[in-house]
Formats: C-alpha cells, sequence, structure tokens
C-alpha cells in the first residue's frame, strides 16, 4: 500500500458505506486534538485511526477495510479519532467495519458524540498456566464526531489503560461520567491479540495472512499451501492464478490470469502479465509480458522488463534491461544494464560487462542476434540485427548488422608439455626427498 500525507478534512463520502482514513503516528496521544474546548467537526466519511503499529499486519487489516493510509496526522480538530493502546491489539476486518458503521451512520447532529468501546477478550494462552489481569479489557476506542474536546483529551488519557488493561468497566465508567454516550463490541478473541507480545504478534499475522488467502480463494485464485503463502493486501491476483507453496507476494504486485506462481517463489513490485510461470525464483520491481518463463533459481531486479513469450532460466540474473518479445536467455547468463530487441538468443556465460569501477555504461542488442556462450560485452557496445558473436569472445566494438563478432587470440598448442611437467614434478619430488633443493 503506498502512503499519502494527509492534505485538508479528506473528500466526499462513499456511496453505501463510509471509507475509512488511517492515520498512523507515534503515540496516540500526538493525535488528540489540543487547544480550548470546542467543537470538532467532522466528515461523516472519515474515522481516523491513531496508533503505534507493528510490522505490516495492520496495513494489510487496513486495505481490507478499504482505507486510505497517511503518515502524517490531519489537522487537530477535523476527523473523528479511533485510539488504539499501546498494546495495539489485531483489527479484525469485519468488527472494526461494523464498529465504523455504527459511529458513522448512527451519529446524531448534537454535537455530544458518541464512543463505542472494543471489548478484548483473551483467555490464557494453553502454555501460560497464569490467567491474564482480566479478561475483559478495553482494546481501543472509536470516537465519532462532532465530539467535544474534553471527551477527545478524556480519550488520549485512557489510552494509557488501555495499555495497562485496566477492566472495561473502569474505562466506561469513566467515559459515562463525562457524560458520553458509549456502546460496545467485543472483538474476537485473534483480534484481541497483543503486539508487545511476539508470540502472539507471530499469530496475528498468521490470522491476517489466513483472512487474505481465503479472500482470494473466493474469488477464484487457487493457493495450493495457505500455512506457506505470505500475500500482503496491497497484491492483486486475477481469477485463474495458481499460487504454490513456499511463494510470497508483496508490495504493489499484480499476477495476471492464468499465471503459476511458485514453488519457492518472491515478488516484490512487480507486474506480472497472463499465463506466465515462475519457479523458485526471486522478482523485484519487474514488468514482465505474457507467457513469461522465469527459473528456476534466476533472479529479476531494478526495473527489468520482458516481453511477451521470454524466457529467464536457471541461475539468470537480469537487472535493469529491457528484454523484447520472444526474447531467451535460457541458464547461467546476466543481463545488466541492456537494451535487447526480439526473438534473441543469450547462450550460456554470457552477458554484459558494464561497469569500468567510474561509470555505467548500457549495451544495445538489435532484434534477431545470437550471443554465442562465453561471450563478454564490454560496454558501451552494440550488436546490429541479425548479427552473431562467436562463444568464447570478448566483445569491445560494434558488431554490425547480419556480422559475425569474434575476438580470440591464436591458440597455442606446446608438444610434449604433459611429459615435461611429470619429470619436473618427480625432480621436485625426488630433491624434497634427499633434504636438497632442485
Amino acid at each position: 500500500m503506498r502512503r499519502r500525507t494527509a492534505a485538508g478534512t479528506g473528500g466526499p463520502p462513499v456511496s453505501g458505506r463510509h471509507r475509512p482514513v488511517a492515520v498512523l503516528v507515534g503515540a496516540p496521544d500526538e493525535a488528540v486534538p489540543a487547544g480550548p474546548d470546542q467543537t470538532v467537526l467532522a466528515g461523516p466519511d472519515q474515522t481516523v485511526l491513531a496508533g503505534r503499529p507493528v510490522g505490516h499486519w495492520l496495513l494489510d487489516t487496513l486495505a481490507q477495510l478499504d482505507a486510505e493510509v497517511v503518515t502524517d496526522p490531519p489537522y487537530p480538530g477535523d476527523r473523528p479519532v479511533l485510539l488504539i493502546g499501546a498494546a495495539t491489539p489485531l483489527i479484525g476486518a469485519g468488527t472494526l467495519a461494523r464498529a465504523v458503521d455504527r459511529v458513522t451512520d448512527d451519529t446524531d447532529d448534537t454535537g455530544d458524540g458518541r464512543v463505542v468501546l472494543l471489548r478484548a477478550r483473551r483467555p490464557a494462552p494453553w502454555w501460560d498456566p497464569t490467567p491474564p489481569a482480566t479478561t475483559d479489557a478495553p482494546a481501543g476506542l472509536v470516537l465519532a464526531g462532532p465530539v467535544p474536546l474534553t471527551v477527545a483529551r478524556l480519550a488520549g488519557h485512557l489510552a494509557g489503560h488501555l495499555a495497562a488493561e485496566v477492566p472495561c468497566a473502569v474505562v466506561r465508567h469513566q467515559l459515562v461520567a463525562a457524560g458520553v454516550r458509549v456502546d460496545d463490541v467485543t472483538l474476537h478473541p485473534t483480534e484481541s491479540l497483543r503486539t508487545t507480545d511476539p508470540v502472539e504478534l507471530a499469530e496475528a499475522r498468521r490470522a491476517v495472512q489466513a483472512r487474505i488467502v481465503a479472500g482470494w480463494q473466493r474469488r477464484g485464485v487457487y493457493v495450493e499451501d495457505p500455512a506457506t503463502t505470505s500475500i500482503d493486501a496491497t497484491v492483486q491476483l486475477a481469477p485463474g492464478v495458481t499460487v504454490l507453496a513456499g511463494t510470497r507476494l508483496t508490495g504493489d504486485t499484480t499476477v495476471g490470469a492464468g499465471s503459476r506462481i511458485g514453488p519457492g517463489v518472491s515478488l516484490r513490485d512487480c507486474r506480472v502479465g497472463a499465463h506466465c510461470e515462475i519457479r523458485y525464483a526471486v522478482c523485484q520491481d519487474v514488468d514482465l509480458g505474457d507467457r513469461v518463463n522465469v527459473g528456476p533459481y534466476a533472479w529479476l531486479r531494478s526495473r527489468a522488463s520482458l516481453g511477451d513469450d521470454c524466457r529467464a532460466g536457471a541461475f539468470v540474473e537480469i537487472a535493469d534491461s529491457t528484454v523484447g518479445a520472444g526474447t531467451s536467455v535460457p541458464h547461467l547468463a546476466g543481463l545488466f544494464s541492456a537494451d535487447v530487441g526480439r526473438d534473441c538468443n543469450l547462450a550460456s556465460m554470457s552477458g554484459p560487462a558494464n561497469f569500468n569501477g567510474g561509470v555505467k555504461s548500457r549495451v544495445r542488442i538489435g532484434d534477431g542476434v545470437a550471443i554465442g556462450a562465453g561471450t563478454i560485452l564490454v560496454a558501451p557496445v552494440e550488436v546490429g540485427d541479425g548479427a552473431e558473436t562467436a562463444a568464447g569472445s570478448v566483445i569491445t566494438d560494434d558488431v554490425p548488422s547480419g556480422a559475425l563478432g569474434m575476438a580470440r587470440t591464436t591458440q597455442r598448442n606446446v608438444t610434449g608439455w604433459a611429459r615435461l611437467r611429470r619429470a619436473a614434478a618427480s625432480a621436485a619430488g625426488e630433491a624434497q626427498r634427499g633434504g636438497g633443493h632442485p
């Protein structure tokens, strides 16, 4: 999910359902308005989350709510606030969405505002014989405006109670004593997990992932092993995609229909076309066309782009390069800072030498080019359309279209070399045994 800086009070409400706005700040009290008592004016289409998220699971959950995420708090007093205590729970998409709808759809214009108290019912874990201090601790507060600043300040002070797990009855009493209308929402036990506990944090992450994977399964994506699959909420998968075991899809990754991802694949910020196959590979910030075949054991990165029907095979690395449709890099080769045309073939152990210790230069390869095995292209250099390079060549000058580029030293055979080498080794051994030196 891309984060943006907040500006103004937001747009108009989304028809049918209000869109939450998540503001991720440091401590909860940073988002509490300060100043003289006045009414907090807030549009009914917005709800703001303030807290200290741990890891990426909170962003995943917010994306399930179609939340706009910003990194800076809004101008004090322009939005209602959801305060999450220092012991931030896992906020479930279902329960939180219902709480948001209740406070945004059912808020009157009296200026009194209202508060929804999120109750956390967390039983003692099986590995801990000591029961928690309370099984009915507050996990958060949802404030809906217009809310007086006195209430907002009180909610800020109560955030400390959330961390200390003071019973809900105590928090509710203080809110009611201040003249605030209070509703209750009981969270699912999974949604009450604490991110301050590493064991519960891991459980929270698994719960969010299970929810995301199940959502894609219901939308026509086949996930072979959800337990070993990780999918960010920002990822987009088309119906008919197959995700095999041990696969991790993160960032702004999109995968087209009919593609088969995995096993053992990591994609981050990648655009994958339709009917591609990627196996045992790592891809970071790359664009793949349709019917592209990657792996096994390939690494594509740094804004690499492969056209339709391309192949990046075993032990291939491609970085900062553009590869035309139909081009194949079948195995054990690399492309770095290269622009390659259509229908080319780069044989094993070949690739550019693009860095001279000071600057990086690019290699340009035309259409229909065949690069022989073990060819080193010393940048900057250009190979024309339909040209070829001989195996084992070090190409330092441009190769014209249709030509054969060959750069090898003359082979020399030393007659009797093996016999002379064995005789020299035998003499050295005799000298060592005799205590002398040859």
